[in-house]
């Protein structure tokens, strides 16, 4: 457990090598985690970190529950989706 700010802990998430997500998709989500989570992996694309994502949802629900630039990120070498 985090005991932060979420400033700080999208920092440390920013900065770990390897980030893994597991059950992404699972509940719902706020704007607010929504969005922490689209900047959290566009930095982290730009940056070129490797970030391991474990999800149940189809390329369907990817692409409604993102925006396509995070969608297209996600689909990079630097993202594995485990399903």
């Amino acid at each position: 457990m985090h005991n932060g700010t979420m400033e700080q802990l999208f920092s440390e998430m920013l900065a770990t090598q390897v980030l893994i997500v597991d059950e992404l998709g699972r509940g719902k989500w706020s704007d607010f985690t929504a969005t922490f989570f689209e900047n959290l992996i566009i930095r982290r694309y730009g940056e070129k970190r490797i970030t391991y994502i474990g999800s149940n949802l189809t390329a369907k629900e990817f692409v409604e529950m993102f925006d396509s630039a995070v969608v297209r990120r996600i689909q990079n070498e630097r993202f594995i989706v485990i399903k």
